[in-house]
């Protein structure tokens, strides 16, 4: 597999200081093996999981530099996202890990009280084999980002219950599955006068 070294997270942790910095990471167990798990999750440009398809794709699936741009619809309008491939690496037992960043930074948007920005996106997915029908999944988003901003914990749930029923409507649903649960650390910005 193709691999880079990862962007340390505390380079996250040291946002410019007029952006604020979250981290969200979210935790489940997926009642399938982890190959089938793989074969819904694990392809970068295969994101119909999230209810997203690619606006457009370059480079080899899966490959260290490989880019997509996604249309995304949040509470501030609609943007594009640039995220290019970091790492992608896995096991013969079907456990993977991938990483991706946010090329196109900053993307500005509005909200009521002024400008914000997303500012920059680390995300990382990882997926272990437990057992013969059962995976523990690890989702962490790292991002920078001046305004208001939130709605990480919700989608990376919503994603994960969603690779769950495709699995299951698939029949590879045959193990015990632990709900999504999720964690979020912030760290506001210290200078908002500067926006």
């Amino acid at each position: 597999m193709q691999e880079v070294d990862m962007i340390p997270i505390s380079a996250f942790e040291e946002s410019p200081g007029y952006t604020s910095y979250e981290s969200t990471t979210t935790h489940a167990v997926i009642g399938a093996n982890a190959k089938d798990v793989q074969a819904v999750t694990g392809n970068f440009f295969d994101i119909k999981w999230l209810g997203m398809v690619p606006r457009e794709t370059a480079g080899p699936p899966n490959s260290v530099g490989s880019t997509r741009t996604d249309h995304v619809r949040t509470m501030k309008g609609a943007y594009d996202f640039v995220e290019e491939t970091l790492r992608w690496d896995s096991s013969p037992d079907g456990s993977f890990e991938t990483a991706h960043k946010q090329q196109n930074n900053p993307i500005p948007f509005q909200q009521e009280f002024g400008p914000g920005a997303f500012a920059g996106e680390l995300v990382t997915w990882t997926a272990q084999y437990l057992g013969e029908h059962e995976t523990a999944v690890t989702w962490s988003c790292y991002v920078c980002f001046t305004g208001g901003l939130n709605g990480f914990p919700e989608f990376h749930e919503m994603g994960i219950a969603n690779a769950t029923k495709i699995l299951e409507a698939q029949g590879k649903l045959k193990g015990k599955s632990i709900t999504p649960w999720s964690t979020t650390y912030s760290k506001k910005a210290a200078i908002w006068g500067e926006l």
